[in-house]
């Protein structure tokens, strides 16, 4: 008889000495064309949505796991595991009627709507496969032991349906500034310690005494020189010499203006640039409030009830009072409407239309002419080519960095200097703080995409039941980690820490996203609500609370940006105000009335 899965594995698996290599190479499987089986392994299928990662991280695992299984017996007169890799047809709820009929095993999916899935019964449990410690790989966490303290509300959403896991996320899909480090070397656009207002005004708040007294002229330079603290607040850190405020932010674009460099760039043919707004947003209100967009439960106390406008049409701050004072307004599924109106989102809509009037945003990102894969060459090909416009900044997800893989390596091998995805110099951003007050907050963000793991409940055979089970709890040790990290530049929701040895060898981008993962405090909006779980493509949207009506200009607007662009009459002030226009107690009682508690 078949032992179970985590006792087979535990009890008689045979471990390999030593650790797996974290950057093993491997030649490419051909996905979809899968190579004839092997009938004396067990076969296993394995499906990705590689739209942005692509497959070559996965099919580094998959070698690494073939080689850990090699000496495994899953089924009886088998030996060692031959995976399949399959890369298309694994996004959206269509996934979920195919699952009891496909012979894929695991899978990597995208807008993937977990509760629609469990609900279902389509994914099998994982429970014991995701808390029993990796021993079988030579670590002593769990699955659950590594979910990253920056997103908190993570295992609650994971299990609220019933208590038990059926999947975990497959990566987190941060949105933002990414830039091009080589430039900003070259061109001399880090901020020195002691060259940023921010620093002076916050001396004797873990700033050095060496850059107390008064602020004079912002002073700029390379990474070799010494650092202003950034947005964190401290020194030798991801984002020394990165400005810390929206302040520095803008004086930082209006020096690249004076080098003919453009600032930033996105794609035009999608609302790339509109999630800038939604992230600072998050940025500025913080991880609670984020929370509270999903869970309609807790106290408010940053919704504003008044504000004034200066003559020039920005914000008086200074005039902002708050719904229900000190006290704040206790949030409800039957308020939840009231969410359009938290300070952060007044906040980087100011900022969305200070850089718009400045000119320090890309006509590219408005004309429609170029795909977001066609913007990341352009941005990436600049540095070498005079027919492209220097861009300092593209708005991207972090999945960015993989998709352009094949950039990379046109340009390396078309023999550009230090054009490789790891001789390249690139990082992500972190957002700039409104003002010196909020310095030192965790950067704050919501993943995207809904992209999770997990393993198709209908496998039968108890043999290959154990192979995906163990495939699915080899994706989580910090060898499989460390390879989707350093050859994608994503991050998941799990920690693991790079050795000296391996931090050298890797690129600058997926050192800046790995120390973000580190420090960010990450909303993953999964909430066990009936009303949450009946309405998740509608709080996954990113134009959720961020949806406009403006008079004479028009209804349910999504696009910030291009509204300012187009409409004189969209400011910063009616937008605003559209957003509560547009979300109003009749319209949410009519879209969730049914599902209040």
């Amino acid at each position: 008889m078949k032992k179970k899965f985590l006792s087979a594995l535990l009890a008689g698996a045979v471990i390999a000495s030593g650790t797996l290599t974290a950057f093993s190479s491997c030649g490419p499987k051909s996905s979809n064309n899968f190579e004839p089986e092997d009938k004396t392994k067990t076969q296993l299928y394995v499906g990705q949505e590689a739209n942005g990662y692509g497959e070559v991280w996965l099919e580094k695992i998959v070698e690494a796991f073939e080689d850990w299984a090699a000496d495994k017996h899953f089924e009886e007169d088998k030996t060692g595991v031959q995976v399949h890799i399959s890369t298309r047809g694994f996004a959206g709820n269509t996934v979920m009627d195919t699952l009891p009929t496909s012979r894929v095993n695991v899978v990597f999916g995208e807008e993937i709507y977990f509760y629609d899935f469990v609900s279902k019964g389509v994914l099998m449990d994982v429970t014991e496969a995701t808390t029993t410690p990796l021993t079988e790989f030579g670590e002593t966490e769990s699955i659950e032991d590594k979910m990253m303290i920056s997103a908190p509300d993570l295992k609650k959403g994971l299990t609220g349906y019933d208590g038990n896991y059926y999947a975990v996320p497959w990566w987190t899909g941060l949105q933002g500034l990414n830039y091009d480090i080589d430039l900003f070397n070259d061109k001399k656009l880090f901020i020195k310690k002691g060259g940023s207002p921010s620093e002076y005004l916050r001396s004797g708040e873990n700033v050095d005494e060496a850059v107390a007294g008064e602020f004079v002229a912002y002073k700029w330079g390379t990474q070799d020189d010494e650092l202003a603290a950034g947005p964190d607040g401290k020194y030798d850190t991801y984002d020394d010499g990165l400005p810390a405020t929206y302040e520095e932010f803008y004086a930082l674009c209006d020096k690249m203006k004076t080098q003919n460099i453009m600032p930033i760039t996105w794609t035009g043919m999608y609302q790339y640039g509109n999630f800038i707004v939604g992230e600072m947003a998050r940025d500025f209100d913080g991880y609670e409030s984020s929370r509270r967009d999903v869970e309609l439960s807790g106290t408010a106390y940053n919704l504003i009830e008044s504000y004034q406008t200066n003559p020039d049409g920005t914000i008086d701050w200074d005039s902002v009072t708050y719904m229900g004072g000190a006290n704040g307004v206790e949030i409800t599924e039957k308020n939840g409407y009231l969410l359009a109106k938290t300070e952060g989102k007044l906040r980087a809509l100011e900022f969305a239309n200070t850089i718009l009037d400045k000119g320090y945003i890309s006509e590219n990102a408005f004309t429609g002419e170029f795909s977001h894969t066609a913007m990341q060459e352009y941005f990436l090909k600049a540095k070498y080519d005079t027919a492209f416009e220097t861009a300092a900044m593209i708005a991207e997800g972090t999945w960015w960095y993989g998709q352009a893989a094949n950039v990379f390596d046109s340009m390396e091998a078309a023999g550009y200097e230090n054009a490789g995805k790891t001789d390249r110099k690139l990082g992500f951003l972190p957002y700039p703080k409104a003002d010196v007050e909020h310095i030192g907050d965790a950067p704050t963000f919501r993943s995207r995409k809904s992209a999770f793991c997990f393993v198709n409940a209908n496998i039968k055979d108890e043999g290959l039941k154990d192979a995906a089970l163990a495939f699915y709890r080899f994706c989580h040790t910090d060898e499989a980690l460390k390879i989707f990290n350093s050859t994608t530049g994503g991050i998941r929701p799990f920690d693991f820490d790079y050795t000296e040895e391996e931090e050298a060898a890797l690129g600058s981008y997926p050192l800046t996203t790995h120390a973000l993962n580190k420090v960010a405090t990450i909303d993953h909006p999964y909430v066990a609500s009936e009303l949450f779980m009946n309405n998740q493509s509608y709080f996954a949207n990113a134009s959720y609370m961020l949806t406009t009506t403006i008079s004479d200009v028009g209804t349910a607007l999504t696009n910030s940006f291009k509204t300012f662009k187009d409409y004189s009459k969209a400011t910063p002030s009616t937008f605003f105000d559209g957003i509560s226009a547009y979300y109003t107690k009749t319209s949410w009682d009519s879209k969730f009335s049914k599902w209040y508690k």
